[in-house]
């Protein structure tokens, strides 16, 4: 299986801790909150900015710094914690908010309310569309590139909502 740190997990994803590296109050912290060896960790979702981070532990929600997360040691595990979703995105994957720049992605799938979807569809931007990421800096908006050549200009926390594959 494939090691890897905390902050490195996308959401939907989950994995088995194997070992907290923090120092003092920091690390006591992590282990009295329940990151202990051998305990399965899944990834819920990214604050607006990326930072802080959702992740679901011993069946509580708990958000930490990506500092924090970077010290925590993981085993990826391919099937997620069962339990009831609540329109949360099920499965890995990725958000358009995180692409780095240059890559190619395929649209599969938004989250949000009739607002957004209307606002998302106005734009272009359904399941299916391939779209490039052209900037995705922070600070700073995302400029992608859609099917048709033109540019957008979106919202860290738009981006969020869209769920993409690499194409």
């Amino acid at each position: 299986m494939l090691v890897t740190t905390l902050d490195k997990l996308v959401p939907g994803e989950s994995g088995r801790i194997l070992k907290v590296s923090g120092r003092g109050a920091i690390r006591r912290r992590l282990v009295d909150m329940g990151f202990t060896t051998g305990a399965v960790i899944e990834m819920i979702k990214l604050s607006p900015l990326g930072d802080p981070v959702e992740y679901r532990l011993r069946g509580y929600h708990l958000s930490l710094r990506k500092s924090e997360a970077m010290t925590i040691e993981v085993e990826l595990i391919s099937d997620p914690i069962p339990h009831r979703r609540r329109g949360h995105f099920s499965g890995s994957g990725l958000t358009l908010g995180s692409c780095g720049s240059g890559e190619q992605v395929v649209i599969t799938r938004t989250r949000g309310g009739k607002r957004l979807h209307k606002r998302l569809e106005e734009l272009g931007l359904k399941p299916g569309s391939e779209v490039s990421i052209i900037q995705n800096e922070f600070p700073g908006p995302l400029i992608i590139s859609n099917n048709d050549g033109k540019r957008l200009v979106l919202g860290k926390g738009m981006a969020m909502h869209i769920m993409v594959k690499p194409s």
